[in-house]
């Protein structure tokens, strides 16, 4: 048997990520691999992404004895149960969660409510007795509100309003057509629906918000509003669901929750006025959080 390590991994629709640890907890080895959503790329292909993570992660004489696998797609029991056959030789102690729920090992008492703004968009949460639940995080079609690609289609819909003169009028509809390099608005018809180029995908328009937003906008500061509103909700129907009414331990991962200030702090403020104590994490490295509770439960 080699040096016992623990296995964290961020598995996601576009890339997988995969952290090991030292038994005191510092850091040994990184891999990054394609997709390993098996919704995406089908079961077979998404172990091996994972797998490819995970071996440029380890060196040989490193034995895994613990692993925290997150997993885009993992939403179900039966998604879990495809994938323990892949995972089960990994280590003797292998949990497999949606990739979300990644982000709650870094809370310090393991439990609260994290949420995930991306692409798309999810909040789950913990109790500390255990209990689970989580909000939005339904695709894109039917949920994810508050995430890249909603506030992306909502930016399309202001622009084309705003052309027809039935919306205000916003330098989003100037900014959509320069992105795109279109001349006329009615190009988009086919840019979004015919797969003419340049292939409009909804969450690439999100950045537009963003510095429409930081030029005071109007039309892009109210979606904005709307965007910290729907990731409120969702935090505050999973709070509600585990019975947290006073206290708030919340993570907060994904790109737009990162990086774009404005709306991170619009929903900090939303959850504030509802919840007496709001403690945030920013977390940067789900898998180095997964791999370090791992080490840490050990203990």
């Amino acid at each position: 048997m080699g040096d016992l390590v623990y296995l964290g991994v961020d598995g996601g629709g576009s890339k997988t990520r995969a952290v090991v640890v030292a038994a005191n907890g510092s850091l040994l080895g990184e891999g990054l691999a394609g997709s390993s959503n098996h919704h995406f790329c089908g079961i077979d292909a998404a172990a091996a992404a994972l797998r490819a993570a995970v071996d440029e992660a380890m060196s040989p004489d490193m034995t895994i004895a613990g692993a925290a696998i997150g997993l885009s797609g993992v939403d179900v029991a039966s998604d879990r149960r495809l994938w323990e056959p892949h995972l089960a030789d990994l280590a003797s102690s292998v949990t497999i969660m949606n990739d979300a729920e990644l982000l709650l090992t870094a809370l310090p008492e393991g439990w609260g409510i994290a949420c995930v703004a991306g692409t798309g968009a999810i909040a789950v949460g913990r109790s500390a007795p255990g209990t689970t639940a989580r909000a939005s995080g339904w695709g894109h079609l039917i949920g994810d509100e508050g995430g890249g690609y909603d506030l992306g289609r909502r930016a399309l819909r202001a622009a084309v309003r705003a052309a027809d003169g039935r919306g205000a009028p916003t330098q989003l509809l100037a900014a959509v057509l320069h992105h795109w390099h279109l001349t006329d608005p009615e190009e988009l018809i086919a840019a979004l629906y015919y797969d003419i180029p340049p292939r409009i995908k909804p969450a690439d328009s999100a950045p537009l918000v963003f510095a429409a937003a930081d030029d005071g906008d109007a039309v892009a500061l109210d979606l904005l509003d709307q965007a910290a509103a729907e990731l409120a909700d969702a935090i505050c129907a999973v709070a509600t669901r585990l019975g947290m009414a006073q206290s708030l331990p919340l993570a907060l991962g994904g790109s737009l929750l990162l990086r774009q200030e404005r709306l991170r702090e619009s929903v900090i403020k939303r959850l504030a006025a509802t919840f007496a104590e709001v403690s945030v994490v920013l977390v940067t490295d789900p898998a180095f959080s997964a791999a370090l509770c791992m080490q840490r439960s050990s203990r």
